[in-house]
């Protein structure tokens, strides 16, 4: 049947040979529940598909197309997953299982607009990747290396992020990110060398003896913040009052 037919749920493909189309376009394949345990499907066009709930462990997805797939709630353990190519923007991991690598090495990943809601990402070195525009709502971030990462119009509410102070966040990108800043609005001695604040409201924030050098503060409200003994040296901008 037509892969995009939804006549193919919850199929047992695993050890099966020789169904992946030769061009392998199966974009917008709807495999909801289906057992692809250990298949290969490198270089595949998975593109808007729907493969929620289905068992993927050690499936092999190198080079394959992910963006925008449906993978929510799926078991990834031992799967290889194309990180960096930028092959999976947009993609829905939010419940997905055995999704980081044992390394926890996720440097430059390309996940911009994806849906990791939820995900435990606790020591993942995320250093220079993109996951602009994503959902990262309730993610567990403690001790992740963020720096120089683009989280712009990232969603953050209730994400645990690590401490202000670790230097974990150095040259982060926040401009239009929501539910970033903390409820008790304790950013003292925040490390956030190069950051891209632009555009934040920190009205009332206290940044007391952090290290704001070179961040981009243009359009952000500062409005009765705290910057007390605070570096900002080669800051650019800063909208409104400023207290120290």
């Amino acid at each position: 049947p037509p892969w995009d037919s939804g006549l193919i749920k919850g199929v047992q493909l695993e050890g099966a040979t020789g169904w992946v189309p030769a061009d392998k376009d199966l974009r917008n394949a709807k495999l909801i529940g289906a057992n692809l345990v250990g298949c290969n499907l490198e270089g595949v066009n998975l593109s808007g598909g729907d493969l929620c709930c289905a068992d993927l462990q050690n499936a092999k997805l190198i080079d394959s197309n992910l963006t925008h797939v449906n993978l929510r709630e799926t078991k990834l353990e031992g799967a290889r997953l194309p990180w960096i190519s930028g092959l999976m923007e947009g993609v829905q991991l939010a419940g997905a299982t055995g999704l980081m690598p044992a390394d926890k090495d996720l440097r430059n990943a390309k996940l911009r607009g994806l849906n990791l809601a939820g995900s435990d990402l606790e020591g993942v070195n995320l250093s220079g990747g993109d996951l602009s525009s994503a959902n990262l709502q309730n993610v567990n971030l403690i001790n992740a290396t963020l720096s120089h990462v683009n989280f712009s119009n990232a969603k953050l509410e209730g994400a645990r992020l690590p401490p202000w102070d670790s230097g974990l966040m150095e040259g982060v990108q926040l401009a239009g990110a929501t539910g970033w800043v903390p409820a008790d609005k304790d950013l003292r001695k925040a490390k956030l060398r190069g950051a891209n604040l632009s555009g934040c409201d920190l009205e009332d924030v206290n940044l007391s003896g952090a290290n704001l050098s070179n961040a981009d503060l243009s359009d952000t409200n500062l409005q009765g913040t705290v910057l007390h003994g605070a570096n900002l040296q080669g800051a650019r901008g800063g909208r409104a009052a400023t207290v120290d």
